[in-house]
């Protein structure tokens, strides 16, 4: 089973709740654009994709993977190391992940070009990947 959770630029700005096999399940969905990986593809480890496209604009997609539940937290960072946007600071369930940045930072304000720096962190695992943003 697989669902899609499509995010307009600029995210959701409300609460989105999904039926699932008779669940109620709360996804803030600000950034979260899809999950999957249910069934007999659920992952076995923890682990981050590069982010695509790359170099972008005005968004890119990032990938993960949940092997257990885990409170998941993906920040971006400019070069001098100061967050620029959180995109998911939440528990999640074992499965596949895309998670969509629209080059803005937590403000709303449209981020200079340059390379950033995204951060994944789940069950005290942390993996930071580059990216570049092109206007």
């Amino acid at each position: 089973m697989l669902f899609l959770i499509l995010a307009p630029p600029g995210g959701f700005h409300r609460r989105h709740v999904i039926k699932k096999d008779s669940v109620y399940q709360n996804i803030f969905a600000d950034e979260i654009t899809s999950v999957g990986g249910l069934g007999n593809s659920l992952p076995k480890r923890f682990e981050v994709s590069q982010n695509f496209p790359n170099p972008f604009n005005p968004s890119t997609t990032i990938r993960y993977e949940l092997p257990k539940e885990a409170f998941v937290r993906i920040n971006i960072y400019n070069l001098l190391g100061q967050k620029v946007k959180t995109l998911v600071n939440q528990e999640m369930q074992t499965g596949t992940y895309n998670t969509v940045w629209y080059g803005r930072d937590d403000y709303g304000n449209e981020a200079a070009s340059g390379i950033y720096v995204y951060r994944v962190a789940a069950s005290g695992h942390n993996i930071s990947k580059k990216m570049i943003l092109m206007k």
